[in-house]
């Protein structure tokens, strides 16, 4: 695994699952003024998911790797059964493969994080919902169920939920003057609205966690308008790069194919609300301008990940309005764009698969194994060492780990009162501004006491404090 940190966060509470441990206990020291941990503890929802592979396989990075390729595949089978709702089946499909094999979908694929299990169970969320008929209890109740573990996965599936509310309260207007109408959706949005609320709380009261308080705590509307712009921008520059990352040696052809999916989809957009907006529609809006709110916008992939099959699914409903009278000029006409989409993603998975046997930067390469053992086998238990990576860290060594923002090293002892095991490590391929500078500016401050060709691992010299005060 790379280096990113969410994925220690996750694994490290889904170890305190199995072991009833509350999941604030992550062996990562909180600092509500360093951005990256000042969240204690990410949802639990997807944790859950991993705990059973803990428990079965211990802390396998190949295992849960396994878990997340097996959710990829339910959720091509769940987007296949959303396209089929509106379009053909070789259509259905070749939506299915653009998605599946999209070289950010694969590269989601590597990380242990929730992005593919949000996005399975919002689509299994849409296409229960999006079938409408007749009351029934059960189906609602089934509904709430899966909205509630849906936020619980990641907090921003609250506007699942607000969707609903919000198409049954247009219901309930256009059908004000139909008592029977007006009960039936009475009926639908309160079992959905309090069963998914039961779960939510239900998971909060057993695992001792907050869904989302720490990220609706973030949210602010600072200079929302002088930034509103670069979001827009951002974000579309997102989704281009989403359909030009496998241009490979034919950057044109990839070009193409990305400005064609962008108008298409743009088009359908368009077209989809001018006729009729549905529940799809009030979902994406929402969800698009939620992210307008948050004030983390360099996690965009990461954002719109899930909404990728909506988006295009709109560029496959634009794609239907053209006028083809032959089922085969039409049958043609697909498989060729089909072709224009899938062929420049070979490139990209050309070359996953010619590294698909090295080991990514991170916790796994033999130098971060021969420091983390060390530091696990030599240093005290309530050691606690400042490091770039701190949730990283604690998951491999069971060491408290700290993000450094001081500029002298003896600055820990304010920040750590009473508490004498305290290191710092440094990584010589992950840049530590911070850290670096402090110890090249205060050599005398620290001792050197084990290293490696990418390591170095200090230790505070506390005796000189002593002297010092």
């Amino acid at each position: 695994h790379d280096w990113g940190e969410d994925f220690a966060q996750y694994i490290h509470q889904a170890i305190n699952i199995t072991k009833g441990i509350p999941q604030t206990e992550t062996g990562v020291i909180v600092d509500e003024n360093i951005p990256g941990v000042h969240i204690a503890t990410r949802p639990v929802g997807f944790p859950l998911m991993l705990a059973p592979v803990y428990l079965l396989f211990g802390n396998s990075i190949k295992a849960f790797s396994i878990l997340i390729t097996f959710i990829l595949i339910l959720s091509c089978c769940a987007l296949y059964i959303f396209y089929q709702t509106y379009f053909n089946k070789l259509i259905s499909i070749l939506l299915v493969l653009s998605f599946a094999y999209n070289p950010f979908t694969l590269n989601f694929k590597m990380e242990i994080m929730s992005d593919i299990p949000f996005t399975l169970l919002l689509v299994i969320c849409l296409v229960f919902y999006s079938k409408k008929g007749e009351i029934k209890i059960i189906k609602y109740i089934i509904i709430g169920i899966l909205v509630g573990l849906l936020i619980s996965i990641r907090t921003i599936g609250v506007i699942l939920l607000a969707a609903i509310l919000i198409e049954d309260l247009i219901n309930l207007y256009q059908n004000r003057i139909y008592s029977d109408a007006r009960i039936n959706i009475f009926i639908r949005m309160a079992i959905i609205f309090f069963t998914s609320l039961l779960i939510v709380i239900s998971i909060e009261s057993i695992f001792y966690t907050s869904i989302g308080r720490a990220y609706f705590a973030s949210i602010s509307f600072h200079n929302f308008f002088e930034i509103l712009w670069m979001k827009l921008g951002y974000y579309l520059q997102i989704f281009q790069n989403y359909f030009m990352s496998g241009a490979g040696k034919f950057p044109w052809f990839a070009l193409l194919t990305q400005w064609l999916i962008i108008i298409l989809t743009i088009y359908g957009f368009i077209m989809k609300y001018r006729v009729k907006v549905d529940f799809i529609d009030i979902f994406v809006i929402i969800y698009l301008i939620a992210l307008l709110f948050y004030p983390d916008i360099h996690s965009g992939m990461r954002f719109l990940f899930p909404v990728f099959p909506i988006l295009l699914y709109y560029a496959a409903t634009s794609f239907m309005t053209i006028t083809i009278r032959s089922t085969l000029k039409r049958t043609i006409l697909t498989l060729v764009l089909g072709l224009f989409i899938l062929i420049p993603y070979s490139f990209s998975l050309a070359n996953i698969v010619k590294h698909q046997n090295e080991t990514l930067k991170g916790p796994q390469e033999k130098e971060s194994i021969e420091a983390f053992e060390y530091i696990k086998n030599n240093l005290p238990s309530d050691a606690i060492i400042a490091f770039i990576k701190p949730r990283a860290l604690a998951l491999y060594t069971n060491r408290q780990g700290y993000i450094f923002r001081q500029q002298k090293p003896y600055q820990l002892i304010d920040r750590f009162k009473n508490h004498d095991d305290i290191y710092l490590l440094l990584n010589s391929e992950l840049q530590d501004t911070s850290l670096e500078n402090a110890i090249a500016n205060y050599p005398d401050q620290v001792h050197l006491i084990w290293g490696n060709s990418r390591y170095r691992l200090y230790e505070l010299k506390l005796f000189l404090v002593a002297l010092s005060t």
